[in-house]
């Protein structure tokens, strides 16, 4: 997990904190789902969500959902004011 993240421009400081902050089975999940983690942090950035990485950092857990899943969350909403609360409050992620 480690590698990917710092490919995807994660600090180390960011990484510690998920791994300190995240239950092992979690953890375990974010080694073995490599591809789908990848793919739904690029869709989030992709998307306009500049604090991808502030959301995955507190909320690892939702990254863990199928990709398709994943995106209908965000599409559902519009798009500025989805981006504009996130940035606000990331634990606006746990409700979508």
């Amino acid at each position: 997990m480690k590698e990917y993240l710092l490919e995807k421009e994660f600090s180390e400081e960011e990484i510690e904190t998920i791994i300190n902050n995240n239950p092992q089975e979690i953890i375990e999940l974010l080694d073995k789902k490599e591809k789908l983690i990848k793919d739904n942090l690029d869709f989030l950035r992709d998307y306009g969500v500049v604090n991808y990485k502030d959301i995955f950092v507190k909320h690892a857990e939702i990254f863990l959902q199928e990709a398709s899943i994943f995106k209908k969350t965000f599409t559902k909403y519009e798009k500025t004011d989805l981006i504009q609360k996130l940035q606000d409050n990331v634990d606006l992620i746990v409700l979508l």
